[in-house]
């Protein structure tokens, strides 16, 4: 195993990240491929981070707003 199962979640890896949620804490991340959280999401969205040239297409219910991550 590479990376400890730390996960209630665990997406694919896509241009060398991966959106996971964390089993204690519920917090929604990006992890390289070691483990290390690259980005900590602030709020949740819907999209399956598939990324291309380093953006993602995301749904932020919250504002009502497609945005590029």
């Amino acid at each position: 195993m590479a990376i400890p199962c730390n996960y209630i979640y665990a997406g694919k890896f896509t241009e060398g990240v991966a959106h996971v949620t964390i089993s204690d804490s519920n917090d929604e991340v990006l992890i390289d491929r070691t483990g290390k959280i690259t980005t900590k999401l602030l709020e949740k969205y819907i999209s399956d981070f598939t990324f291309l040239e380093g953006l993602s297409v995301a749904y932020a219910p919250t504002g009502n707003k497609i945005i590029f991550e």
